[in-house]
């Protein structure tokens, strides 16, 4: 006869034997994988700035945090040009999972630093004509990202600064080394010679060139100052600015940044918005595409901004028509 407690005992035994089989039939609990943590590149012959935060604001939004998710391994040149292959090289021997370049300089030196690591150009001119890609549509490689320079971009310019100040001598701040800058100095001396404007050649290659730059524009006695797309340059902005209203001279910039800061006026595409993008263009990448088959993403937007205040100060009076044309005016 079976007691109670014998019974109970049975049951017990019985339901041990049972959880033991589920668990033999499912197998070890797996334990929770933790979140992996992506090493981001980043590569610049400038400083860091608003054009970098306008990068990770982006990369925010798409659930990227620093520590949590990601660790950013970022490598400046300090407007040393010099020292762009060594920091590229730096990062390569980390094997960073991605690498975000800024400018034209900075990704040729990342595309020499490596053929493996996918490469994110931000504002860089002329991705074809530099050899930083096969094509917009299909970049082949392992570079991809965004151009911030259209075929007509250096005309359109050179037009509006003609609409507000018929400049007869325009003096160019360009830097040489900058191979994406060698084609749209080409472009901006078409459109000079087509608006019968005579172009004055100011190289800038480091930023204490930037002040002999304008002492040679002084004695030469140019009408206007034109900047062209280097991140260099843009690094120099406060100085440029500074020295272009010290000298009365009007300028067109290829940043809103310069006129925000005092410069006449600005045509371009919006850079900030350049970096913002680039952030899709990680993402795409740290979630499996290939970086050699996403298209180059070109500006469809370009702002036209100026500066009434400078105007005035430099005895500058713009047009109505072309007042009617700007994105933004600062009063």
């Amino acid at each position: 006869m079976i007691t109670n407690r014998q019974f109970t005992f049975k049951l017990f035994a019985i339901a041990i034997a049972w959880l033991i089989a589920g668990i033999a039939s499912v197998g070890p609990v797996p334990v929770q994988a933790a979140e992996k943590i992506w090493r981001i590149g980043f590569l610049s012959v400038t400083t860091r700035d608003s054009f970098h935060d306008s990068f990770f604001k982006g990369f925010r939004e798409l659930g990227y945090a620093e520590g949590r998710n990601f660790v950013l391994e970022s490598r400046l040149a300090a407007a040393n040009e010099k020292r762009l292959s060594e920091v590229a090289a730096q990062l390569a021997k980390l094997r960073v999972d991605v690498i975000v370049a800024r400018g034209t300089q900075a990704t040729l030196a990342a595309k020499k630093a490596t053929a493996t690591i996918p490469i994110v150009m931000t504002g860089s001119s002329d991705p074809v004509g530099t050899g930083l890609v096969a094509s917009l549509a299909r970049p082949g490689g392992n570079v991809t990202g965004l151009s911030i320079v259209a075929p007509d971009l250096a005309q359109k310019r050179m037009e509006l600064l003609n609409r507000v100040l018929p400049a007869s001598r325009v003096g160019v701040l360009w830097n040489p080394t900058n191979s994406g800058n060698v084609n749209e100095w080409a472009q901006t001396r078409a459109a000079a010679k087509g608006l019968k404007m005579s172009l004055v050649s100011s190289e800038v290659r480091q930023p204490k060139d930037i002040y002999r730059a304008f002492r040679s524009l002084g004695s030469q006695h140019v009408d206007a100052v034109v900047t062209l797309t280097d991140a260099l340059l843009s690094s120099g902005r406060t100085e440029i600015v500074q020295l272009a209203s010290n000298s009365r001279l009007p300028g067109m910039f290829h940043l809103r940044d310069f006129v925000e800061q005092g410069g006449l006026m600005s045509y371009g595409p919006d850079l900030h918005h350049s970096f913002y993008r680039a952030a899709y263009y990680v993402d795409r990448i740290l979630k499996g595409a290939n970086a050699g088959s996403i298209p180059v993403e070109q500006p469809i937007k370009f702002e036209l901004a100026i500066n009434l205040q400078t105007a005035k100060q430099i005895g500058v009076m713009v047009p109505a028509d072309v007042l009617t044309l700007a994105d933004k005016v600062i009063k």
